[in-house]
C-alpha cells in the first residue's frame, strides 16, 4: 500500500560529529556532543492511512505540481525483501534541497510510528533522480520481520518535507546457524537483574544512551537504572517516558533545539513552556540546552549571563510543573581552545565561572558535564596521546571533575550527561580526527568506565553518569560504534566491570 505525497513537520536532532584534532599541541578543540535519537515521533498535519485489498491495484500518486514527481517504484507494498535491495523511484523538484529514506518496524505506518532517523537508508542526497536508484537497503543488517519505508523530500526554504510511504514490507533473509562459541570468561548471557548491594548507592545515578531495546538486560546487569532520551522540540516525549518508566528506568531528557532558536524574540518563553511540558510528562531530570559555550549550539553572542537567564527561567517553569524533576545545567563543551571567554566562544572553565558569578547555582540541581575525549585512566593528569605534554583538565576525568566542582565552591555536584571512551578494537579504523583513540582496547574502555564510576562514588563530587553509549553504530566518520560498550562480538566487558563496582559490599 502506498500513499500520496503529503507534507508533515519532522523535528530531527541530528547527530553531529565530534571534531578533535589528532596530535594538536594545544588544548582540545570545542566539541558538540552527538544527540542520539533512537526514536522520533512525527507530528502530522495531514495523514490518511487507507488499507486496500492486496488484489486492488494502487494508483500512482499525482505530483503536487507539474514539476514535482516523488515516488518509490520498488519495492511495492506487500513485497518480500532479501539481501541487498536497491530502492528505486523518482525525486524531481524544481527547488530540491535534499531527500532521505528511513524505515520503521511497523507493518503499517501510523501517527505514532517510530521512524529510525538514527539509522537512515539514505540521507541528505542533494541530486534529483528520475526512475533510478534512490538508495540501497542492506536488509541482512536487520532482523526478519515487518517494515515500512518513508521517503522525505525537502525543498529550499521550506521546513516541512513532502513524503511518500511504502507499507507492508517483509524482510525474510535466510538465517545462518550460529556456530557454538568457545567458552569465554564472564557471565553470558547477562541476566536482567540489578546488582545486589546497589541500594547503598541509591544517591548515584548510572545510565546510558540506548539505540535498540535488545540491550536492556545488559544495562540492567551493569547497574544502569537511567536512560538519556532526546526529545525533539516541541514534543514532550510523554509516551517514551511512560514506556521507560514501565521498564524500571528513570529518564533524563536533554532539551536542546537548533541554535537558531536562540535568536528568536520569544526564545525564553518558547523554551520554558516546552520544558514545562516535558517535566509534566514525568521526566526525572532535564538538561537545559547543550554545550552553549560554542557557536554550533548557541546563535548570537555567547555569554554565561545570557544562558543563566534561560536556565533560571527554565528552572522555575520545570519546578512549577513537576517539583520532583531535577534541573541540570547544560554541559559545556570541555575545551581550552578559545583562551578565555568572548562573544564568539568560551572555554569551559571561564564559562562555569561566569555562570557562578551570575547566580546560576540557585537555578540548578546539578552541574552538567561531558567527557568523551579521554584516552587515559580517569585518574591520570597527563599523557593524553593527542598532546603528551598537556595537563589541561578537559583531557582527564578526575581533573575535570575537580575543576568543575571547585568552581561552584562545592555547592553543587556534577552530573555527567555523557561520558565515554572509544575503543577501536574489532572495528574499522577510526578517521584521522579520532586517531588519539586508536590504541584504546575493549579492556581499557571497560576498566576506565568502572574507574570513573568508582572515583565518583568515592569523591562524592558526581551525582550521576550517563554512558555514551550502549549500542550505537558508526555515523559517517564519527566512531559511535567505538564508544559503544556492547562490542562487535556482542560481548559487554564494561557491563561486567560496572557490575563489579556497584555490587561491592
Amino acid at each position: 500500500m502506498t500513499a500520496q505525497p503529503i507534507r508533515i513537520r519532522m523535528h530531527i536532532l541530528w547527530l553531529l560529529a565530534v571534531l578533535w584534532l589528532a596530535g594538536c599541541t594545544q588544548p582540545p578543540t570545542p566539541t558538540l556532543l552527538p544527540d542520539p535519537s533512537p526514536t522520533i515521533e512525527i507530528e502530522r498535519e495531514v495523514a490518511t492511512l487507507t488499507v486496500q485489498n492486496e488484489a486492488t491495484p494502487t494508483p500512482e500518486p499525482k505530483p503536487e505540481t507539474q514539476d514535482v514527481q516523488i515516488n518509490i517504484a520498488y519495492p511495492k507494498a506487500g513485497a518480500t525483501l532479501r539481501g541487498k535491495v536497491d530502492i528505486e523511484g523518482t525525486v524531481i523538484h524544481p527547488n530540491l534541497k535534499a531527500y532521505g529514506i528511513v524505515y520503521t518496524t511497523d507493518r503499517y505506518h501510523t501517527q505514532n510510528s517510530a521512524w529510525r532517523l538514527d539509522d537512515p537508508i539514505a540521507w541528505n542526497v542533494e541530486t534529483a533522480v528520475t526512475a533510478g536508484v534512490l538508495g540501497t537497503w542492506h536488509t541482512t543488517d536487520y532482523p526478519n520481520g515487518s517494515y515500512s519505508l518513508l521517503l522525505a523530500v525537502y525543498e529550499m526554504g521550506v521546513d516541512e518535507p513532502l513524503v511518500y510511504f511504502v507499507d507492508n514490507l517483509t524482510i525474510e533473509n535466510e538465517i545462518t546457524p550460529t556456530p557454538t562459541p568457545a567458552p569465554v570468561s564472564g557471565p553470558t548471557p547477562l541476566p536482567f537483574a540489578t546488582p545486589t548491594g546497589l541500594e547503598q548507592y541509591d544517591t548515584f545515578a548510572l545510565g546510558g544512551y540506548l539505540r535498540t531495546a535488545e540491550h536492556w538486560s545488559a544495562m540492567r546487569y551493569a547497574g544502569m537504572t537511567w536512560l538519556e532520551l532526546p526529545v525533539p522540540y516541541p514534543h514532550n516525549g510523554a509516551g517514551q517516558i511512560r514506556t521507560n518508566h514501565a521498564l524500571g528506568f528513570k529518564v533524563l531528557v536533554r532539551a536542546f533545539n537548533n541554535a537558531d532558536m536562540v535568536i528568536s524574540k520569544t526564545f525564553i518563553d518558547d523554551y520554558t513552556a516546552w520544558v514545562a511540558t516535558i517535566a509534566a510528562a514525568g521526566a526525572d531530570a532535564i538538561e537545559v540546552w547543550n554545550e552553549p559555550n560554542i557557536d554550533r549550539s548557541w546563535a548570537g553572542a555567547i555569554d554565561p549571563a545570557a544562558y543563566t537567564r534561560l536556565l533560571c527561567a527554565a528552572y522555575e517553569a520545570i519546578k512549577e510543573a513537576n517539583p520532583e524533576t531535577y534541573v541540570i545545567s547544560a554541559a559545556p563543551a570541555p575545551t581550552g581552545w578559545f583562551k578565555g571567554c568572548s562573544a564568539t566562544g568560551c572555554d569551559d572553565l571561564p564559562w562555569l565561572e561566569g555562570l557562578y558569578a551570575a547566580g546560576a547555582g540557585q537555578c540548578m540541581d546539578y552541574i552538567g558535564a561531558h567527557h568523551n575525549a579521554g584516552a587515559t585512566s580517569p585518574s591520570a593528569r597527563s599523557g593524553h596521546p593527542a598532546d603528551l605534554g598537556s595537563t589541561h583538565h578537559s583531557w582527564f576525568f578526575l581533573p575535570q571533575t575537580e575543576v568543575y566542582y571547585q568552581t561552584f565552591k562545592g555547592t553543587r555536584q556534577l552530573f555527567y550527561t555523557a561520558l565515554g571512551y572509544a575503543s577501536q578494537e574489532g572495528l574499522p579504523a577510526f578517521a584521522t580526527p579520532f586517531a588519539w583513540a586508536k590504541g584504546i582496547t575493549d579492556a581499557q574502555q571497560a576498566a576506565w568506565l568502572a574507574e570513573a564510576v568508582q572515583l565518583s562514588l568515592d569523591s562524592k563530587m558526581v551525582r550521576g553518569i550517563m554512558i555514551w553509549n550502549v549500542d550505537f553504530k558508526r555515523y559517517g566518520y564519527d566512531p559511535q560504534d567505538g564508544y559503544a560498550i556492547v562490542r562487535p562480538d556482542g560481548s559487554c566487558p564494561a557491563c561486567v566491570t560496572l557490575h563489579e563496582v556497584l555490587s561491592q559490599p
